[in-house]
């Protein structure tokens, strides 16, 4: 199996076999090392783990105590029931058929859940992300990648972004993802830093280009990232550009 199969292969109904499990344990291990990001893979056929890497953030912290169900996700055996039934919710509504967006973007869209995990009685948000591996020509995903940072967050939240540069936002009122319009603007230099971080220039080539410190090209990309309500700078480039904001 080449990798153009395993991340499109959405006409096989079979289970995922050990070929594509070490081709996923491959290409997983090399995002965790460039990331640093917890990893692990999902088969949803077989609802079981078929990969993680060797650290997880925060489960090395658990006892036995914290385990509160079975679950293929590590961390959502570390959940409440009212957070369960919120992430049920959540991943209910995040299938092709809720979401008003053409399959060929649908397999390659990002769903990012903030959600708190108990350990020891104290609570610690996480951010999820998880984008499909490989799924079924109906839009149903059979193998899904999650990666997991912590969060700054104080509530459960939910986006999804497409590679076009949607992105929709969980409505926990009409238990839908609504379209989120970018209704902002970006200011010139902001403009002129996320020009130059798509070229490739780090944060000390944009600061001596632009005759200003890299604090201030700090400051600036804080600024995009709140303005576009997004985690990455790539989330950002795409954005923007999608709504003609550079």
């Amino acid at each position: 199996m080449n990798v153009d199969q395993l991340f499109f292969n959405h006409a096989t109904t079979k289970s995922v076999v050990a070929a594509d499990v070490n081709a996923i344990s491959v290409l997983a291990d090399a995002f965790v090392r460039i990331s640093g990001m917890s990893v692990f893979a999902i088969d949803f056929d077989e609802h079981k783990l078929i990969y993680q890497s060797d650290k997880l953030i925060y489960l090395d912290e658990t006892t036995l105590d914290d385990i509160k169900r079975e679950c293929a996700n590590p961390y959502w055996s570390l959940i409440s029931e009212e957070t369960l039934n919120h992430l049920l919710d959540i991943r209910e509504h995040s299938l092709l058929a809720d979401i008003d967006i053409p399959l060929d973007e649908y397999k390659s869209h990002v769903c990012t859940i903030d959600y708190p995990i108990s350990i020891r009685n104290h609570e610690l948000f996480i951010t999820q992300r998880f984008t499909p591996l490989v799924m079924r020509e109906d839009g149903i995903t059979k193998v899904g990648m999650f990666a997991i940072c912590s969060s700054n967050k104080k509530e459960i939240e939910s986006t999804i972004t497409t590679s076009s540069g949607k992105r929709f936002r969980y409505d926990f009122d009409t238990k839908q993802f609504v379209n989120q319009i970018i209704a902002t603007t970006l200011t010139p230099t902001e403009k002129a830093v996320l020009h130059r971080v798509k070229m490739g220039m780090t944060n000390g080539e944009i600061a001596k280009s632009l005759y200003i410190t890299i604090n201030t090209v700090k400051t600036h990309r804080t600024h995009i990232f709140k303005k576009l309500q997004v985690r990455t700078i790539n989330e950002a480039i795409v954005l923007a550009e999608n709504n003609h904001l550079i």
